[in-house]
């Protein structure tokens, strides 16, 4: 994924470009990173609110990232349902305090992600 950001003078800039992540299931905190083109769904949903944007995967995940002061984009946090769900990552939407991951197929039953 690239993101671009707009410059007074009407120009679009390529500041960073995103790559899809997995998580090493042995070490859950490592993150690593691989080329996109494994996850051909990472980038399909994306939403942005100010300096972060929320990415989702056709793994069963979504992935918020946080803008850095050098333009770069660094992963905030994974979330994920907490069963298995079918279509988790169908849509997505951010705002300051909410992060929405649509899964149509979900159980009707509340709960939150990891």
């Amino acid at each position: 994924m690239i993101v671009y950001k707009y410059l007074e003078d009407a120009y679009w800039l390529e500041t960073a470009r995103i790559q899809s992540p997995f998580v090493d299931d042995k070490h859950d905190n490592i993150w690593r990173a691989f080329d996109s083109s494994v996850d051909k769904a990472f980038g399909n949903k994306v939403a942005l609110h100010g300096s972060f944007a929320i990415i989702a995967t056709a793994g069963n995940s979504a992935f918020i990232y946080e803008e850095q002061p050098n333009s770069r984009w660094a992963i905030n946090t994974r979330l994920r349902p907490l069963t298995s769900s079918e279509g988790f990552g169908f849509s997505v939407a951010i705002s300051a305090e909410y992060a929405i991951v649509g899964s149509p197929n979900y159980s009707k039953t509340p709960s939150s992600c990891l």
